[in-house]
């Protein structure tokens, strides 16, 4: 599908990548599984991270707060057909997304690699590598990790077509990654608005692959020496930035607090959901 095959394996993407995202402007595909992942690099310290989740079933997504490698760590994740997480934001603008098939082993295995990452304090070729061959078992999946200083890995895989990569984004730039490597995207979120949350909203609503899709989860993170402050909103897709109309809202549980489905706004309108202070345990 378009431009990004097999061949696109450990290259850096353009900065006006974003110009040639949806090749054919069209897709068919009935999947569960079309989730996508958006990285705003605000600078070195502040970052939005959203995630898109698109299934054609329920599910509860439950946010919790944890203590992770040392650090203080927030989950997303649903346990509806297994365990899936969705988003990780870790002390320190560490941040990193799923998507693909309920396959519970690939999911947590991920989930550990991105642990290794976080340990080690680099992302690097060799554990992007690592993650890659698990995506690719999928079928069709993402996986992406930033880092502090704007780092950033890459894995996408969908019948064959890859991408596989690892660099450094620039203050203002975002990525859209879903689970589909032609609809990739890289460029400077001002094309939307200076106000980073408002942007990270657009880069995922934007995306045009996946037909169900359901909540967008945001996450302002905020760095500083010891500790990361977090904003948590949450807003209903249903494809209404793109002329369309499917999918339904999930009931979020924040820190124990329920959020029914039926208070979430549509697109681009966000309802702030809560905040909290992640620090360094160890």
């Amino acid at each position: 599908m378009g431009a990004a095959s097999a061949a696109a394996v450990n290259q850096t993407p353009a900065n006006n990548s974003w110009s040639t995202w949806g090749s054919s402007g069209t897709h068919h595909h009935e999947v569960d599984s079309d989730c996508c992942s958006v990285v705003v690099n605000v600078n070195e310290s502040d970052a939005v991270f959203a995630y898109r989740r698109d299934s054609t079933y329920a599910a509860t997504l439950r946010i919790q707060k944890t203590i992770w490698n040392g650090r203080e760590t927030l989950k997303e994740y649903k346990t509806v057909n297994g365990y899936f997480f969705h988003t990780i934001i870790s002390e320190g603008g560490w941040m990193m997304g799923a998507g693909g098939p309920d396959i519970v082993w690939i999911n947590r295995a991920l989930e550990a690699i991105g642990g290794d990452i976080i340990r080690r304090g680099n992302v690097t070729s060799y554990d992007m590598k690592r993650a890659h061959s698990l995506v690719r078992k999928l079928g069709l999946g993402h996986f992406v990790i930033r880092g502090p200083g704007g780092q950033v890995g890459v894995s996408i895989y969908r019948s064959g077509y890859s991408r596989l990569s690892v660099f450094r984004l620039r203050n203002g730039e975002y990525i859209s990654v879903p689970n589909s490597p032609s609809y990739y995207r890289r460029g400077y979120y001002s094309r939307w608005s200076q106000n980073p949350l408002k942007a990270a909203v657009y880069a995922a609503g934007t995306d045009r692959w996946g037909y169900n899709r359901r909540n967008i989860l945001l996450y302002e993170t905020l760095s500083r020496e010891n500790s990361t402050l977090l904003r948590v909103h949450a807003t209903f897709d249903g494809g209404r930035l793109l002329g369309r109309n499917r999918g339904r809202p999930d009931n979020i549980i924040f820190l124990g607090k329920y959020v029914a489905a039926s208070s979430l706004p549509r697109i681009p309108t966000t309802k702030f959901i809560g905040s909290l202070t992640l620090g360094r345990t160890g």
